[in-house]
Formats: structure tokens, sequence, C-alpha cells
């Protein structure tokens, strides 16, 4: 698993208008279509702003015995392990599918496992990734790794390089992810689970993760957009434009990453499924694009407080991070 977490520099088209003969439904999380507005730009529905999310923990290099097996290896070799691997990161990224570096050294390396030349393949292939087109290899964020259920703690994800500049590309880039209707779902249950999420009480290991139940997820994205129904029965194949069933919708988000899916049996009230954040949620959108959004929504500016406390808790993260290398 991927060490301390890493320091980093803080520094679809829209709907077409509706016809007027033929009427389209219109749902809470699109755009009008009318014409750009403060929330538009080129014609994107502007949901994800330029906020900076979590830091990937980082990942240990190479050791020198490591490098040197690497460079035993004939140039052909080295290239075909590097560009498989490389073929292996883009497939899965292009997937939005989750692995482990155990499951991709065991792709990739085959007879040359032996050769204990893992990390440094690993390392070169890594590189090329982030070269060649912008998307970073990355691992569960530090605040995740005390409660998140044991099974995700060493995932690997492939997302798009966090870019800040004047255009604003890491917001353009979330932005044209999917269709504005998707991108709406999708904010508004992060929304949902981290502003109105419990925390569980059933196992220790979950103590500060934020939970959220299919019932109130529901029941919350009722009261966002009446036309889905507030009993899970039968919200669950409720259609929305540009999403599909609210519970594919769902359900992809689950299989991205974006969220973790829990179903609990127990013989009191607390049984039945929960969602929390996914790593992918932190690493691409992040708690202060929570926040903002939410600020946003209510006209108001983001709680200064909030944002401190998550800042603090990065430099703790990476104060942390200084000490184990001294050690």
């Amino acid at each position: 698993m991927a060490g301390g977490a890493s320091k980093r520099d803080r520094s679809q088209s829209s709907p077409p208008p509706q016809d007027a003969e033929s009427p389209r439904k219109k749902n809470s999380y699109e755009d009008d279509g009318g014409g750009e507005d403060e929330d538009t730009k080129d014609g994107i529905l502007e949901i994800f702003t330029q906020v900076l999310p979590e830091a990937s923990q980082s990942f240990p290099p190479p050791t020198a015995t490591e490098v040197s097996a690497f460079q035993t290896l004939s140039p052909l070799v080295r290239t075909k392990l590097t560009n498989d691997l490389l073929r292996y990161f883009i497939f899965l990224g292009s997937q939005k599918k989750s692995f482990t570096r155990r499951q991709a050294m065991e792709e990739v390396l085959g007879d040359y496992k032996k050769m204990k030349v893992g990390n440094a393949v690993f390392g070169e292939a890594k590189k090329r990734l982030k070269e060649l087109y912008g998307w970073s290899v990355s691992s569960v964020p530090e605040f995740m790794l005390p409660s998140i259920p044991n099974k995700f703690k060493d995932h690997l994800y492939i997302i798009n390089e966090t870019v800040f500049d004047e255009n604003g590309t890491h917001a353009q880039n979330l932005n044209t992810r999917w269709d504005s209707s998707k991108n709406g779902l999708l904010i508004c249950i992060l929304c949902f689970v981290y502003n109105t999420g419990i925390i569980r009480s059933d196992t220790k290991r979950m103590n500060i993760f934020k939970w959220l139940t299919e019932e109130n997820l529901f029941k919350l994205l009722n009261q966002t957009d009446p036309d889905i129904p507030a009993e899970v029965k039968f919200a669950k194949d409720t259609e929305i434009e540009g999403v599909g069933s609210v519970a594919g919708g769902i359900q992809e988000f689950v299989d991205s990453g974006y969220l973790i899916l829990d179903t609990v049996k127990t013989d009191d009230d607390s049984s039945g499924v929960y969602y929390a954040w996914g790593p992918r949620a932190a690493l691409e959108v992040g708690r202060k694009q929570i926040i903002t959004f939410t600020a946003n929504i209510l006209d108001e500016q983001p709680d200064p407080t909030m944002l401190q406390e998550l800042d603090e808790g990065e430099d703790d993260e990476e104060e942390k991070e200084g000490e184990e290398e001294e050690e």
C-alpha cells in the first residue's frame, strides 16, 4: 500500500433548446438550454468549480536494488513491460475501474516477478501515463484510511491530473465528464452524504465515515426533484434524461468508485443499504468542492472555518509524512 499523503500545489454539451410543439421534460439536475448564463461556459453547465480535491498518498520510489534489477533487463524487455503496464492503466482508466498493485503486477510481469522489478516498472509506466495522457495513478486519500472498508484500502484509481490554470481546466474536466444531468445527480448525492450522513456505530472501523441510508437518500432526491418518488421501490425505476434509471446511475457511481455501497443485516433498525463516499469522489471532487457547492446553493460564501479545518488536516498529514521519511 502507498505511504503518507503527498503535498500538492494549492496554487458535454448543454441540452438542446426545447421544441415548442413537443416540449421535453426537464429535470432538476440540468440547464434549461435557453442560452448561457452565469452558470454556463461555452454551453457547458458549470456544476463543479475550480476547487482542490484530496491528495493521493505518495508512492515509495523503487530501491536501488530494484532499479539495478530493472536495468539488467534488455531494452526490449524493459520497454515491453512498461508499455504492457501502461496499456493496463489506460484500459482500466477508460473504464473507470479500480485495481490493486498486486493485480497489475500479476497481469503484466509474469515470470519477471521473481526478479523484483515491479516497483521500477510501476514507476516508469506511471510517469509515461502522466506525460502522454495527463492521467495519474492515485491511491486512497490519507484521511479515509482509518475508516474505509478494508477491501478498498489498497485500491488504485486512474484519474485526470489536477490542473489549476487560468482556463479552469480542472473544473472543465469534471463538468464535461458526463451529461450535466448525471454530474448534477452525482454532486447532489455526494452533498447529501457529506452534509446529512450519519456516523455508524455498528463497527469501530467505520467510526469517522459518514453513511447515508438508501431510504434517506431517495427522500432527499425527492425533495430535490419531485419527479423522483420518495419510496425506494418506486424511485429506482424512475428515468432521468441524461442518466437513465436512477438506480442505474447510482450503480454506475458505485462501480466507478465515487460511492461505496454496504448492505447491513442486524436485528435492530440499523439494517439496510448504506452509501458512503468512495475514494474517487475524494480524489476528483473533494470535500472543499462540496462545501463550496452547498454554499453556492444557499447563496452564501463557503464557511472559512470548515475550509480551514480541512487545510489543517492536510498540514497534519504532510507533517506526519515528513516524520516518517526522517525515520
